[in-house]
């Protein structure tokens, strides 16, 4: 009989308790966080777990009360270390940001797993960030996503803007817009400024709506206005491709002392090359390394290009070096393609074919068609590579359908020679034919001959001499000098010795033997 008094004694307790922990919340809920506090401290000194978090997150927000990251953890280890793991969701965050204990993503990571156990949302959204910006562990977009999708599923909306911006870019989902903008629209919907500024990004670059630049501009005013820096730093690209320098700047700049490195990085680029600044070198290389050390390593191949170049500093083909190769292992393509350069050429290193094509190879598989190209001549020529002019031809025609006309040129002359490819004058002719009007003067003239001795074209003479005009004026000596000899043999009209002898003046200033020796026998 007394263990059952007891017993009834115990849940009376147990429900009394609980009234006051719903009463302590409902003044939390109505915002009257001193009443609140005053009941949770009650409750939490009783060994009331749940009211001790609370107690924290009165401080970590400093609601009702002065801010204290300091008392905050207190009250968040003693939640964590009783089992409350929304408790331990919340204490990662100061080892996350480093606020009053030192900086450790490994801890952060453990705290963070352990509330998400329980799918409290602020500890899987910080799990996302992780896994999305690689601190502490690999960059995983798949991972990150995961998380983000059981923080969103629990009504946490800035974890939703985040699975917009994955579906946006295609990374650890499939790029799809429309969700993108689905997540967007829910996020902005209720305040979450980011999922404004990225609306806004949608409306600015037309995809899944209709492209509305003022729309756009709208949005990411209202996210800047609210502090989010991704949406002031395209604003910033906004108003620098408007021609609006002062308030890119301004903009740039704001982003830039916020600590985003995209900021530092093209307010660097404004200083550079004098866009709507004064041109300073000193003052894009501060800009630079700022960008480059906080992990924008564009802002690293920018530095290396200042010392390679000589930009407002001593040349130093070295430093130049370091810094590319930093951005390089970092997936920056043009810094592999500068290495490759400095290899090629022996700069600031011993000279190695070898390196170098490894290196074009490495800028190549990341798209610098620029690299692809470059690449096509070691194959060509068996430079640090066994010579193989199929490997040459296929990387000409991928650096011709990226619109580097380069390559064109150089795979209309391997259909011309039947070099590692069937001889075809007529595919020949259609890859001068876009490298010429893409302003490749050689092309313009090994079109013009093809015109001149009927190869894969009717013959005609007339074309030919327009052909070799375009080129001797695009600075082709070998076009001035056979426009020349047109005008001695007359082949598209009359023959005109004084039309001959300037073009082969011209052919002899671009810097051609022949071109000077005929010019003073037509005189």
């Amino acid at each position: 009989m007394k263990r059952f008094i007891l017993a009834i004694f115990v849940l009376l307790l147990s429900v009394l308790h609980a009234d006051e922990y719903d009463t302590a919340m409902s003044y939390y809920n109505a915002k009257d966080y001193s009443t609140a506090l005053k009941r949770f401290e009650k409750l939490c000194d009783e060994g009331d777990m749940r009211a001790c978090f609370y107690i924290g997150l009165i401080y970590y927000d400093g609601k009702g009360t002065k801010k204290d990251d300091k008392l905050a953890r207190v009250f968040f280890e003693k939640a964590c270390s009783f089992g409350e793991m929304s408790g331990c969701g919340r204490l990662g965050i100061f080892f996350h940001k480093g606020l009053g204990v030192k900086q450790n993503y490994t801890t952060a990571k453990e705290l963070y797993e352990r509330g998400c156990k329980i799918n409290y949302p602020f500890a899987c959204h910080n799990l996302g960030i992780l896994h999305m910006e690689g601190l502490g562990v690999p960059v995983n977009y798949a991972i990150a996503r995961a998380y983000f999708s059981i923080a969103c599923e629990e009504g946490d909306l800035s974890s939703c803007t985040k699975l917009g911006i994955l579906h946006s870019e295609g990374k650890g989902a499939k790029k799809d817009p429309k969700i993108a903008k689905s997540y967007f629209e829910q996020a902005c919907a209720i305040g979450i400024l980011e999922g404004c500024g990225n609306l806004g990004y949608l409306y600015y670059k037309g995809e899944a709506v209709e492209q509305n630049i003022q729309k756009a501009r709208e949005l990411l005013e209202r996210a800047c206005g609210g502090k989010d820096m991704t949406s002031c730093f395209r604003l910033g690209l906004l108003h620098n491709k408007d021609g609006n320098y002062n308030k890119a700047k301004e903009l740039f700049t704001v982003v830039c002392d916020n600590e985003l490195a995209e900021g530092c990085f093209n307010l660097g680029y404004m200083y550079d090359n004098g866009i709507g600044v004064e041109q300073d070198f000193a003052q894009a290389r501060d800009l630079f390394e700022k960008a480059c050390e906080g992990g924008y390593y564009e802002g690293c191949t920018n530095l290396g290009v200042l010392y390679d170049n000589a930009k407002g500093v001593s040349e130093d083909a070295a430093l130049a070096m370091r810094y590319y190769e930093k951005a390089c292992s970092n997936g920056e393509s043009n810094a592999c393609n500068y290495i490759g350069h400095l290899y090629l050429n022996g700069r600031g290193v011993d000279k190695d074919l070898v390196k170098a094509r490894n290196f074009y190879e490495k800028a190549c598989t990341g798209k610098l068609i620029q690299s692809c190209f470059t690449l096509g001549f070691f194959y060509l020529g068996g430079q640090g590579v066994e010579q193989n002019y199929k490997k040459a031809n296929e990387l000409f025609e991928r650096a011709c359908e990226g619109g580097e006309m380069g390559g064109c040129h150089n795979l209309g002359i391997s259909y011309y020679k039947g070099r590692g490819i069937d001889q075809d004058y007529a595919k020949a002719k259609t890859n001068f034919e876009r490298a010429c009007e893409g302003g490749e003067a050689q092309s313009c003239t090994n079109l013009a001959i093809l015109y001149e001795e009927g190869q894969g074209v009717g013959q005609n003479f007339s074309q030919a001499q327009a052909l070799y005009e375009k080129a001797c004026d695009g600075g082709s000596n070998l076009a001035c000098r056979n426009l020349g000899l047109m005008f001695t043999e007359g082949k598209s009209g009359r023959r005109d010795l004084i039309k001959a002898q300037k073009y082969m003046q011209k052919a002899c200033d671009l810097g051609l033997e022949e071109g000077c020796e005929l010019s003073k026998k037509l005189q």
